[in-house]
């Protein structure tokens, strides 16, 4: 195996133009202490975003207790 070493950078550059960015995150001040399970849920065939919502709201209401043996957490942390 050949190791590829890293492309210098050809000059320091300069200060660019500012811009707004727009982020979608949350402060975290508190974390479970029980392990995170993150389930990955596919519905086929693709139906509207509407629809998806009440098959998901479905899921969960009727695995909501005991989903394989664990409880489903619909909210891991505490927003501040």
């Amino acid at each position: 195996m050949e190791i590829t070493p890293f492309v210098r950078r050809p000059s320091v550059g300069r200060e660019g133009r500012p811009i707004k960015v727009r982020t979608n995150l949350f402060e975290v001040i508190t974390m479970p202490t029980n392990n995170i399970i993150h389930y990955d849920v596919s519905i086929t065939p693709e139906v509207p975003p509407r629809l998806n919502m009440k098959i998901f709201e479905s899921f969960v209401n009727q695995y909501r207790e005991e989903p394989l043996g664990r409880k489903i957490i619909l909210c891991l942390f505490i927003i501040k």
